[in-house]
């Protein structure tokens, strides 16, 4: 086992590739959604091929996706993605599935397959990874790569252990492309919403300032002098040996400064912080050390018996309080706003419009308004969204007119909508 008891590249019985003379390909689908995601898959894949004999290359769309699998052997072709673009993928299927030869192999992995694999392998998927890609693939690929046909491969395949951070960087020198680094990776807190604490169960995992220092290297050798980081709450990381928050926060952002970097970004987008977690001494180190001037804060809703219900773990009165803070201190607060949650009332939703007048009358506040939308294998998965009144909408649209809310809520209705019809019908089956 590697440090801390997760599993590494050697405990998998990792071999490395026999150069072969068939032309075999991985292929990514690369989507707006999945930027994150895919420089993370594309190193996996080129740590594995270490020889370079894999073709290894991304697709921005299915038919880009057919035309590169011409002419190869075999080619695996990856999809990874979530729950709200399963309409995108469905369609996706039907232009592919009919291109499968016998060595090719078509794999979904992402939040949505972790979630639901038995319903993502009905899509029509031939094998679907749930779980920690560091772990699954490698062993993929080995197996793929000594099957002479895919069929003895198609199934669900699942991650048995969680695997330390340090086994990957989401950097691709082959294709050039790189992500935000992931520092953190899990949740302490069970939000009856979000379904990031069931992917990566405890414990939390945090990555080591030698990783960081390592994909900082990486990102300068590739031309990239901005770096921003992606954590549930960034100011909950913790560095392996440092004794709390604010001296790992520090020696994260002074790697960054001391190794060149012209800019760093914390706390805002891909990344958020808890309002219980907000301190001064920790707003401090942003001003000194980061680009960004806006702070992202997880509200969700101005009602404490929402709070409570989704256990979110702190209150409406300390969302005031850390948006105060953060406003004092010449940040601007991005305070995020979920409206339309199963169990929500109508006074809730007067409650949270309420707050959000109030937090906006504070000054430098912006909202970020978001409609719920249900996410399989989360506790709220299997109740009925609250209808949100068309008098409570416009309102929203009003303070978005007014310059001070933003957010794809409209959107997020009509993904609503779908979601539940994909589960009525049967084409996500985990509940």
């Amino acid at each position: 086992m590697g440090r801390g008891g997760y599993l590494c590249r050697r405990d998998l019985g990792f071999q490395p590739f026999q150069e072969r003379s068939d032309i075999l390909k991985v292929l990514f689908r690369q989507t707006k959604a999945n930027r994150y995601t895919l420089p993370l898959l594309l190193n996996l894949v080129e740590k594995w091929d270490q020889k370079g004999v894999l073709e290894l290359d991304v697709a921005r769309s299915p038919q880009e996706l057919a035309h590169k699998m011409t002419g190869a052997d075999g080619s695996l072709v990856g999809y990874s993605f979530m729950t709200p673009h399963l309409g995108e993928v469905m369609e996706e299927l039907k232009i592919l599935r009919p291109l499968l030869g016998q060595r090719d192999l078509l794999v979904a992995g992402g939040p949505h397959a972790s979630a639901d694999p038995e319903g993502t392998m009905g899509l029509g998927f031939q094998v679907v990874v749930a779980g920690e890609a560091e772990e699954l693939i490698p062993r993929l690929l080995q197996a793929w790569i000594e099957a002479k046909g895919s069929r003895d491969l198609h199934g669900i395949w699942r991650a048995a252990h969680p695997c330390s951070l340090e086994e990957a960087l989401p950097v691709s020198r082959r294709a050039n492309f790189m992500a935000p680094l992931e520092i953190t990776r899990g949740c302490p807190h069970g939000c009856t919403y979000c379904f990031t604490p069931r992917l990566h169960p405890r414990p939390i995992r945090h990555r080591s300032l030698s990783s960081v220092r390592e994909y900082l290297a990486a990102s300068l050798e590739m031309g990239r002098r901005t770096a921003r980081f992606i954590a549930p709450d960034a100011f909950s990381y913790r560095a392996p040996g440092l004794k709390d928050e604010i001296e790992s926060l520090e020696s994260l952002l002074r790697l960054c400064r001391d190794m060149g970097l012209k800019q760093t970004h914390l706390g805002d987008f891909p990344s958020e912080v808890r309002p219980d977690r907000v301190r001064p001494p920790l707003l401090e180190l942003l001003l000194r050390y980061c680009k960004n001037r806006k702070l992202v804060i997880g509200a969700q809703s101005g009602s404490n018996r929402i709070l409570s219900l989704i256990r979110r773990g702190h209150t409406v009165e300390q969302v005031f309080e850390a948006v105060k803070q953060v406003v004092a201190s010449g940040l601007m607060a991005h305070v995020d706003v979920l409206f339309g949650l199963p169990g929500e009332t109508t006074q809730d939703r007067i409650a949270t419009l309420k707050f959000m007048e109030k937090l906006i009358r504070v000054g430098g506040v912006r909202i970020h308004a978001h409609m719920y939308l249900p996410l399989p294998r989360t506790p709220l998965f299997g109740l009925e969204p609250a209808k949100v009144e068309t008098w409570f909408m416009d309102k929203i649209a009003a303070l978005h007119n007014h310059g001070v809310l933003d957010g794809d809520w409209e959107a997020q209705a009509i993904l609503q909508k779908k979601i539940l019809s994909w589960r009525q019908e049967g084409l996500i089956r985990a509940t």
